[in-house]
């Protein structure tokens, strides 16, 4: 049994808008950044189990008195801090820092979630990254692959927590597929995973020929879902194959995501188990993909590994997705009985209970 504690538990968060206290927005509206729904809020749940209470700051450099809101948290737990707009990003590093600097002078124990493979880039985020960790007393990452990432740079005596993303949608049966009509196959993600959709799409369409279609649903933000419309209108050989566009709606997640994924039989997740960047994705859409009723079929990135009992995992996509259309069935039924075994540690329950004894670690 973890013990109450008491007192205030710090969590730093970014955001593109507001900056400074955003407690509410974190636990009651519920966030569009998936760092903060998947990792942050979590957290903070769990350190109000705890008997803490949370406070979640979002700190830029000009409004430098936001400093003043830190307190004398029993600890500070740093959550995804990096921000695609170098101008946001220096302003979130130098206020960060600052305010780790104050914390560790303070001796505030100090977590850091490592869920990106930043580090490793000599770019200005790579450096603050490598900033971050050294104020660590526990890194704490989404899966074992993104630990052997960051493992190089923690220092000795620094510990380490593996957490996985608790799964966010709710658990759907797995759509009849009648082969005489269009497979309904769905890509969604992050605009940053969209290089891996692009390089696969050209053979899929021209290789697959297991369904009589296939409707390929694109759930991402605008900007990504474009790309894909001018690259699918420009190869000539697009077989049977339609595109259906559904831009990401940042206030309705993950409702959004549920429905798409339950009117879908076959999530499409590719990657590339060579970029560095990507390597070490934690199992989040494959989870959510799975737990919402779609057979999923994946490059072999190592956490994907992990589940190919409840996956199609490998290299050769067209022939992946084509597999999983002639197969559907039996595949279907072989994860419905499976996935509640191989999900179990995903559930919120178990999330919550680890976050609970990462805090304490942190705390010790």
């Amino acid at each position: 049994m973890i013990g109450q504690v008491g007192g205030k538990a710090l969590f730093l968060s970014h955001s593109l808008s507001p900056c400074g206290d955003v407690t509410r927005e974190t636990l009651e509206k519920g966030s569009f950044l998936a760092s903060v729904r998947l990792q942050l809020a979590p957290a903070c749940r769990a350190s109000q189990k705890l008997g803490l209470q949370p406070q979640v700051l979002a700190l830029r450099s000009e409004q430098p008195e936001q400093l003043q809101l830190l307190g004398n948290p029993k600890v500070c737990i740093v959550g995804k801090l990096s921000h695609p707009d170098p101008a946001y990003q220096y302003r979130i590093a130098i206020a960060n820092l600052a305010a780790l600097a104050r914390l560790s002078r303070k001796g505030v124990p100090i977590g850091v979630v490592y869920s990106d493979n930043l580090a490793d880039q000599a770019s200005p985020v790579g450096i603050f990254y490598r900033d971050l960790i050294s104020f660590a007393k526990v890194v704490i990452c989404p899966s074992e692959a993104m630990l052997s990432y960051v493992r190089r740079w923690m220092k000795p005596g620094q510990h380490h927590v593996v957490i996985e993303d608790p799964v966010q949608v709710s658990r759907r049966s797995f759509q009849a597929l009648d082969l005489s009509k269009p497979c309904r196959v769905i890509w969604f993600g992050h605009s940053s995973n969209l290089t891996y959709l692009l390089r696969e799409l050209p053979g899929l369409m021209s290789k697959c020929d297991a369904a009589a279609g296939y409707e390929l649903t694109v759930l991402s933000d605008p900007a990504a879902c474009d790309k894909v419309k001018f690259l699918m209108a420009n190869q000539s050989q697009r077989r049977s194959w339609s595109l259906r566009i559904v831009p990401w709606q940042l206030d309705r997640q993950p409702t959004q995501l549920e429905y798409e994924l339950d009117r879908a039989h076959i999530a499409l997740i590719p990657s590339d188990p060579k970029d560095p960047r990507k390597a070490a994705v934690s199992h989040n859409r494959l989870v959510d993909s799975l737990q919402a009723g779609c057979v999923v079929v994946a490059n072999s990135v190592q956490s994907y590994k992990e589940l190919a009992k409840v996956a199609l995992i490998g290299e050769n996509l067209p022939r992946l997705l084509d597999a999983a259309v002639a197969d559907y069935q039996r595949l279907s039924n072989k994860y419905l009985y499976l996935r509640a075994e191989w999900l179990q540690r995903f559930e919120k329950k178990s999330n919550s209970r680890r976050w609970q004894e990462c805090l304490s670690l942190v705390m010790a």
